[in-house]
């Protein structure tokens, strides 16, 4: 995280509303009306390019808004239980479809009569894949079972959420309150001090 700016990317729009937030507050909003010695916009400009300065106000829970965040992310789903997902579900169907056309070409040929040993081997060929596709559609249910069972031990997604969004809202009632009003307060008296 660069110092210069502690706030990622992505969150400088949650900056942005709680900014909007200390704005549209009752202090701030009596003090914009009893006062001609700046205006919102002024103070929002100021506000935005002192953006690193106020989220400093807030970095123990910015961070800790962050590591709710990213723990959230290491606890999901794996993509390999989504692969074996999907394997379980693709290579069944692929080997029943190989499966009929293997057996329904050798016992065509069977029957009339022609080329006796290939349509052996495409019975032989169309029975195995009979074979892998039984295995399949077994080691799939076993697959999906592994995965489910994986899943349900995990913490619940719902409560990964809650988590994270207690997080993110603790940072932005941090940043209210120690970064933003401080802030506006101190340039609305700046302001209206005489020179």
């Amino acid at each position: 995280m660069p110092s210069a700016d502690p706030t990622r990317t992505e969150d400088r729009a949650d900056f942005e509303d709680v900014l909007e937030q200390g704005l549209s507050s009752p202090r701030i909003a009596e003090a914009l009306r009893t006062t001609t010695a700046v205006s919102a916009d002024r103070l929002r400009d100021w506000a935005l390019e002192s953006r690193a300065s106020i989220a400093a106000a807030a970095i123990p829970e910015y961070r800790a808004y962050l590591e709710a965040r990213a723990s959230r992310r290491r606890d999901g789903p794996s993509p390999l239980g989504n692969g074996l997902g999907a394997l379980a579900v693709l290579i069944p169907a692929l080997a029943a479809a190989a499966a009929a056309v293997f057996l329904v070409l050798g016992y065509g040929f069977r029957l009339l009569g022609v080329q006796a040993r290939l349509a052996r081997g495409l019975q032989a060929a169309g029975w195995t894949a009979v074979a892998v596709a039984t295995a399949a559609v077994l080691l799939g249910v076993v697959a999906v079972l592994v995965i489910a069972v994986r899943n349900r031990t995990a913490r619940p997604a719902a409560s990964d959420g809650e988590r994270v969004a207690a997080a993110r809202a603790a940072w932005r009632r941090a940043l209210l309150e120690r970064g933003v009003l401080p802030f506006l307060r101190h340039q609305i008296e700046e302001a209206g001090r005489p020179e």
